[in-house]
Order: structure tokens, then sequence, then C-alpha cells
């Protein structure tokens, strides 16, 4: 019956309904990981960032290689601005999960606001795609590499990479905005 109530709920949008029936479920000794982890995504989709913490952590705490409980803590903690915790979240993501682009990604991009250039580049590493690329350029550009200029011209020849080339080169604090670009193919 409450496993039923509870897919209706989540099925339907009822944020607020499936938080009652999963905290119900977490006050038991016999919670999951999966119960702790279901009302951290749930209170994720409420904009309980600071609670969904908690749920994930407990997730964690039942499961040390929970890879996707990880991954959440990782956007939870996004969404309160604590980079610190985000960092080592993807961090272990990322490590439970080396295939995952998604954590890898997220981790380069909390590696970029902290300032780890190092280890943006770490995680970039085989990273393919426009935002890839702009991440790995600013890393190469912040750390004064020889091979941010070639990576940068790369980002700009491309059309797709082009946009996220140019705000890489805004935000980049050691990086140079070239007088001139190469030409559009």
């Amino acid at each position: 019956m409450t496993e039923r109530a509870l897919v209706n709920a989540l099925s339907s949008g009822d944020w607020s309904k499936a938080e009652r029936i999963l905290r119900r479920a977490t006050a038991k000794r016999s919670a999951t990981a999966g119960d702790h982890y279901n009302l951290g995504k749930v209170l994720l989709e409420q904009d309980k960032a600071a609670a969904a913490i908690i749920s994930f952590r407990k997730a964690i705490a039942l499961k040390t290689d929970y890879q996707s409980a990880w991954f959440e803590l990782g956007r939870a903690a996004l969404r309160r601005r604590d980079y610190a915790v985000a960092e080592d979240a993807f961090s272990k993501a990322a490590a439970l999960n080396p295939s995952d682009r998604d954590a890898k990604l997220n981790l380069a991009r909390v590696a970029i606001r902290r300032g780890s250039w190092e280890a943006a580049r770490v995680a970039l590493d085989g990273a393919i795609g426009p935002e890839a690329a702009a991440l790995r350029y600013r890393a190469l550009a912040e750390t004064r590499s020889p091979n941010a200029a070639p990576a940068l011209a790369a980002m700009l020849a491309d059309r797709a990479a082009r946009p996220h080339g140019l705000r890489a080169m805004v935000r980049t604090s050691k990086g140079r905005i070239p007088l001139t670009s190469p030409r559009a193919v």
C-alpha cells in the first residue's frame, strides 16, 4: 500500500506527499540507503537542499559506495554554494564510476570555482564537448600554460564552441583576450 502511494505521489509530482511517505520509511530502523536517497531526491525537488544533504549523507553512511548518492550530495551542496562539500562529493562520485562524465564535468566546474586548477584539469581528462573545452582552457590560462593559446584558438575556430570560448576568455583572470580571432568557418 505505501509503495503504491509513493509511486503515485512521485509520478504525479506530489512532492509533499512523497516526502511524508519517505520520512515515515526513513524513521524506521529497517530504513535502507535507497530510502534515504529517495527522500533526498524529493527534498531537492522542493528546494530543500540542506535537508537533502542530510538524507544523502545518511544514505552514504549506510552504503559508502553509493555513487548516485555522492553525485546528488554534490548537487545539493552546489545549491547551498558549499563548494568544498560539492567538490568532495563529485570527486567521490567520479572515483566510484570513472565513466560518469557528468560527475567529472561537475567536479571540474566546482574545481574552477574554487581555483583548484590542477583538479579541474585532471577531472577534464578525456572530456569532450564545448563546455569541457572552455573549462580546460580556463584551467590552462589560469596556470599560464603554453597550451592555453592553442586551446583558445581551437575553440574560437569551432562555431559550436565559440560562445563557450568567448565566455571563458572573459572569466579568465590571467588569460588574454586576443585582438583578432580566427575567421569563421
